[in-house]
């Protein structure tokens, strides 16, 4: 098959993606189950359900779930009956029109969004910078808490681990699929999905000790319940549908959608979904990037709701707690003395990455790869707490490691080509 992501005729074997998975879930149970010890490659992993910011995501969840009953009655009643027309609506939409299943898609989406800023509107400042993570985590939590139980931080974390788990496998199946639409060759995708699922154990070796400080292993691992694998889930299966071969109207709303509350989750992936709509109104028209931007913005309600709640809540007015969060000084620190992607690091992954870029050869695929990179990096170069907290680069883990192994599928068809090419032997008289 040709690589240029045309025609995918090929599907991943899925006995090796579950095995992916399974090998990628295996490293943070692992580590918890050796609480306290420590395994080989990784660090030692202490339980801890509400470290960090885990805390405020823990308390912004709680407090979603108290703030329902401070809604006034009739518009809780009113927003319940609005959800409900809204499904029934969807439901004959998608099956009588075809063509409009976009909106099937964006009007149930709008409909919840909006009963949930009722709720947010009745929060006091939790304490979590953004409410998308809390929002998912207190909606699995509500079953609990009605039948009178109190959440606590270990049934919590009992709660909200699997969640954390389950976006991490959507990130290794994603992974691969991205390799593969993006190339349109499957061991791309599988070698992409291998980085993946085995860069818990590769960090360490190839940055040392200092790619565990601050907690960051337990980020990546899954095990602190942080924002990021959340995030990037969304975004990689977003860009997965962009991506399909044959995506319709379907597709790009929905991949509008996921990414839009990606944003509610992390704020910064608004710019990201400011860039795709561009991308994709170039790509399939102005009609399709217009259904794109609608279905994203169906998260719009959340982030207006929550916004004083939110950053600017906990810093008294500041989206920060330094005055000054971006500058051009901070470029430095952020790459130099970060304690994960190091100098060596970099080194070590320019040469595939670049040799990648090439060998995406449609601008549009390489467009969607390279964005979350070149979003994430032209915005954390310059924040103040990049160099500590290089976590919030890790969105762009899927796209390096797509880019990683299509350069390494390139250059072993350069070093095959090169073998073929060469002198031959001369014939024996």
């Amino acid at each position: 098959m040709k690589g240029t992501g045309r025609s995918v005729g090929e599907r991943l074997p899925r006995g090796i993606l579950v095995a992916l998975v399974c090998v990628r879930l295996a490293i943070p149970l692992a580590a918890l189950a050796a609480s306290g010890h420590k395994l080989p490659a990784m660090p030692r992993y202490d339980y801890q359900p509400l470290g960090g910011d885990t805390y405020g995501f823990y308390w912004a969840a709680r407090e979603l779930i108290a703030s329902i009953p401070e809604v006034p009655a009739p518009l809780l009643g009113s927003a319940a009956i609005a959800v409900i027309a809204a499904l029934v609506v969807s439901v004959r939409m998608w099956r009588a029109r075809p063509e409009q299943r976009w909106l099937a898609i964006a009007v149930p989406s709008i409909a919840l969004s909006l009963a949930a800023a009722l709720v947010i509107r009745e929060m006091s400042v939790p304490g979590a910078g953004v409410i998308g993570w809390p929002l998912v985590w207190a909606a699995v939590l509500l079953p609990y808490r009605a039948l009178g139980f109190v959440p606590t931080p270990d049934i919590a974390y009992g709660i909200g681990l699997p969640l954390s788990l389950a976006a991490i496998a959507v990130i290794t199946v994603t992974t691969a699929y991205l390799g593969l639409y993006a190339t349109g060759r499957r061991w791309v995708g599988l070698g992409a999905a291998g980085l993946f699922t085995f860069w818990p154990l590769l960090s360490g070796l190839l940055t040392g000790n200092g790619a565990w400080e601050n907690g960051q292993w337990n980020v990546d691992a899954g095990l602190s319940l942080y924002t990021e694998p959340f995030s990037t889930a969304l975004v990689v299966a977003a860009l997965v549908l962009l991506l399909r071969p044959g995506v319709g109207s379907t597709g790009i709303a929905l991949a509008g959608l996921l990414v839009g509350f990606s944003t509610v989750v992390k704020l910064t992936n608004g710019l990201l979904a400011a860039v795709l709509v561009a991308i994709v109104a170039t790509r399939f028209g102005m009609r399709r990037g217009v259904q794109f931007a609608l279905a994203g913005l169906a998260s719009a309600p959340i982030l207006a709701a929550y916004w004083s709640k939110g950053y600017v809540g906990m810093f008294g007015g500041q989206v920060s707690a330094n005055e000054d969060p971006f500058a051009l000084a901070y470029f430095d620190d952020s790459w130099l003395d970060s304690a994960y992607f190091t100098p060596t690091l970099l080194l070590l992954l320019a040469p595939l990455l670049v040799l990648g870029c090439f060998t995406l050869d449609r601008p549009y695929a390489l467009l969607l790869v390279i964005a979350p990179i070149v979003l994430n990096a032209s915005v954390y170069s310059f924040y103040d707490f990049t160099r500590v907290h290089p976590r919030f680069l890790y969105i762009a883990l899927p796209s390096v490691f797509v880019l990683e192994a299509a350069g390494a599928a390139r250059l072993v068809a350069l070093v095959r080509r090169a073998r073929t090419s060469g002198p031959q032997p001369e014939a024996e008289p």
